[in-house]
């Protein structure tokens, strides 16, 4: 600030020699001419300034309150996991894609692995409260009726260890024993959350980045024992696609 105003009174000075100079002769003006007399300027007093604030940043359960996403009602998302596991002094790395098409309570799951040939389907239709399995390429299928309650609750078990946690039982399922923060991952805006000592019975730990937009995790990782044995990671979500019941039925030449 001293530099600045040193040189706002360079250029200051610098003006007015040069508007004095170009004439040895001084002018001399009567001391009450109206016409000639000079008036000074009136001196404004300097701005207030406004107070600064200092914006702090939501965290853990506050951040978690504050956001309102929605999950859309259709919408088409796949989905890579792996699941690593030292077995014996050997690593084993198996992989799986599913890919989910939902349009409200119709839903299709299309499954590869390395466990099993081929892709395997699972339809539900609520309408006739039927649940349609079959490989892709194979000319027979199964078929269950009588199946409560859509796909998504029946693959959403308590029994499964590697259920992804729901982002509205959070703080549930922790406790007071996790942080949540604002990230930017892979150009999206997400939650990141992570478990800490005591959210876990054992070593386990979970860190999510979840999309505040649509309450789903863009990635999904579990630790045991510092070591990642489960990574999950979306490659493909399309909100709100152009969906029909014709697109949840299965091919008509599977018996």
């Amino acid at each position: 600030m001293k530099r600045k105003l040193l040189i706002l009174s360079l250029l200051t000075l610098t003006l007015i020699f040069s508007g004095c100079g170009g004439s040895d002769v001084e002018s001399s003006t009567p001391a009450n001419s109206d016409s000639n007399s000079t008036q000074s300027a009136p001196v404004s007093e300097p701005a207030e300034t406004a107070p600064q604030t200092t914006e702090v940043a939501l965290t853990d359960q506050a951040l978690l309150d504050s956001i309102n996403g929605e999950m859309p009602d259709e919408y088409i998302m796949t989905q890579k996991t792996q699941y690593l596991s030292d077995m014996e002094g050997s690593e084993m790395n198996l992989s799986s894609t599913i890919k989910m098409t939902v349009m409200g309570d119709y839903s299709m799951m299309e499954m590869d692995n390395e466990m099993m040939p081929g892709t395997f389907v699972t339809i539900y239709n609520p309408d006739e409260k039927t649940t349609y399995q079959y490989t892709k390429g194979q000319t027979f299928g199964m078929k269950f009726e009588d199946v409560e309650g859509s796909m998504n609750d029946m693959f959403q078990t308590d029994e499964n260890e590697m259920d992804v946690v729901e982002f509205e039982d959070i703080d549930d399922t922790f406790g007071d024993h996790f942080i949540a923060r604002k990230e930017v991952y892979n150009g999206k805006d997400v939650i990141y959350i992570e478990s800490t000592d005591g959210a876990m019975s054992d070593n386990t730990k979970i860190k999510m980045w979840y999309s505040d937009e649509f309450y789903i995790p863009l990635k999904y990782e579990i630790y045991s024992d510092d070591k990642l044995i489960m990574s999950s990671e979306v490659i493909e979500f399309e909100a709100h696609p152009s969906l029909s019941k014709a697109d949840f039925e299965p091919p008509s030449d599977i018996d």
